[in-house]
């Protein structure tokens, strides 16, 4: 792992939960900036989360372990709510449209549970959104090519489109139920 991201890890673990204290997050809602299309190549449009509530994850297919750790957490929690879990929406957007095509994004999100949505669009639409919640993420030069550092949460957002809460990565998977059945209320 590059120092670089320990420490961007680090500080997102630590100022995330009081940022959520503060509410500078409150206002949030799956208003998309500009058009972005899911995993199989079709539009996404926010009515589709209309209703629902959503845990949104910012990452991208080449990230080494925080992506694939939590989108194998999404899917274990999608599998520990039973039934209740159809009625949220679990939402991966790429920070790295430039690689993560349609394409790819269907191959990768293929390791994990069917019901998580990959997104990937211009890259001023995800940056726009991400904003909108307080994430953020840049990519960083290497020697050959590039990585993205990005914020390690799970934004979970209400029917009312607000964000109530964060599920923080590796968080314990008893909390992360907890978290999305109170989501679920």
């Amino acid at each position: 792992m590059f120092k670089t991201e320990r420490i961007w890890r680090h500080l997102a673990l630590a100022i995330m939960p009081l940022v959520m204290s503060f509410g500078t997050m409150a206002q949030a809602d799956l208003r998309l900036p500009g058009p972005v299309v899911t995993q199989a190549g079709k539009p996404f449009s926010a009515r589709e989360t209309r209703d629902a509530p959503v845990a949104l994850f910012f990452g991208f297919t080449q990230c080494p372990d925080i992506c694939p750790t939590t989108l194998l957490d999404m899917s274990n929690d999608l599998l520990a709510l039973g039934e209740r879990a159809n009625a949220i929406k679990m939402i991966f957007v790429s920070v790295d449209p430039e690689r993560d095509t349609p394409e790819v994004l269907n191959e990768y999100l293929g390791s994990f549970d069917p019901r998580i949505t990959g997104l990937t669009g211009p890259i001023d639409s995800i940056r726009a959104l991400a904003s909108t919640y307080g994430a953020s993420f840049r990519k960083v030069p290497l020697e050959n090519g590039y990585t993205v550092e990005h914020s390690p949460a799970v934004f979970l957002i209400g029917r009312d489109g607000e964000v109530h809460g964060i599920m923080n990565y590796g968080e314990d998977a008893r909390e992360r139920t907890e978290k999305l059945l109170e989501l679920l209320r």
